[in-house]
Order: structure tokens, then C-alpha cells, then sequence
């Protein structure tokens, strides 16, 4: 029987760093997408499976660093709050005005910024990947098109068999011939 995945388990932050994240996996099929958009038929359907993986890993860690993403901006939020009531001020404008200077919101805004460029990061490989696994999707698919339309294989219909009209002749049952070689003009 498979083990039980919970997705509050694939989710977990604790102890997560988006910046120690090991994404040379994800890094090794990018760099190994053609550069010109040319992909050898014989190994498309290969290399399609292996971006579509790795787009895969890549969304699950895009999961992670978005949730951290939304715990960075709450303590910022928050030590945004706390540091407007540290400035003394009584006014709500004086405390925003004044807040953003305090030492730890800085720290607190910088984690989150962090955060967020993980995340972007994440997803334009994400969405690399996806693009270079449509690209070699559409060379097979034009693969077997031509393939049915040019060969003896694949085909639905095997138009080299099929029976042709004699030459010279109409294959119409409309077609009225309006004379013969038996009679003359």
C-alpha cells in the first residue's frame, strides 16, 4: 500500500530557507534546452518527460516559497506595527512615516523581499520548462502528421490503394458524355 502524503506535510516551513534551496537539478534541464528551439525527433518524446518532471519539482517548490513568501510578509506587517509603536509618536502618520527607519522592519522587509525574488525566480524556470516541454510536444505531434500524410505507416487511410478512375474517364455518376469514339461529328 502507498504511504499517505498529506499536503500540509509538503507544505511545512519550518526550518525552509528558499535562498538554501539545491535547485541544480532544475538548473541542469534548463541549461540543457536548445538554444535555436531545434529538437532531434528521435529523443523529443524523452526530453519532453524530463522538463515536465522537472517543471514538477520545480511547482512543488514554488508551493513551499509561496507559503514562506505569505509568513515573510506577516512579519513584516507585523514589525511594521511594532516598530510605528516603537518610534513614540503618538500619530498614526508620524508612526508610518517614521516606522520604515526602524532597524528590525528593515530586516523584516528584506526577508521578504527575498522571499518574493525566490518565488519569481521559481516560477519563470517553472514556466521555462513548461514552454520547452509544449515545444517538443508539437515537434511529435507534427512528427506523426506528416508521418500519416507521407508514409505507408500510421495512416487511417491508404490512399497508394485505393482504386483510381481509368484515364480519360470521369468518376462522376452525374457526368453525361456527350459522345463516343463510335460516332462521328
Amino acid at each position: 500500500m502507498a504511504k499517505t502524503v498529506l499536503l500540509k506535510d509538503l507544505l511545512k516551513i519550518e526550518g525552509f530557507n528558499p535562498l538554501n534551496l539545491d535547485i541544480s537539478y532544475i538548473q541542469e534541464e534548463l541549461d540543457g534546452l536548445p538554444k535555436n528551439g531545434e529538437i532531434d525527433i528521435n529523443i523529443a518524446e524523452a526530453l519532453a518527460t524530463r522538463w515536465l518532471r522537472a517543471a514538477d519539482y520545480c511547482s512543488e517548490l514554488l508551493a513551499k516559497a509561496s507559503r514562506w513568501m505569505g509568513y515573510k510578509k506577516t512579519l513584516k506587517n507585523a514589525e511594521l506595527a511594532a516598530a510605528g509603536l516603537r518610534t513614540g509618536q503618538s500619530s498614526a502618520t508620524a508612526q508610518k512615516q517614521l516606522a520604515p527607519m526602524d532597524g528590525a522592519y528593515i530586516e523584516s522587509a528584506n526577508n521578504f523581499t527575498e522571499a518574493e525574488a525566490c518565488c519569481m525566480l521559481l516560477k519563470e524556470k517553472h514556466d521555462s520548462l513548461m514552454a520547452a516541454h509544449y515545444l517538443a510536444k508539437e515537434i511529435l505531434k507534427r512528427h506523426v502528421v506528416n508521418e500519416k500524410a507521407n508514409s505507408w505507416q500510421g495512416g487511417d487511410e491508404d490512399y497508394s490503394r485505393k482504386e483510381q478512375p481509368a484515364p480519360g474517364k470521369v468518376d462522376d455518376p452525374d457526368f453525361e458524355d456527350v459522345g463516343s469514339d463510335d460516332e462521328p461529328f
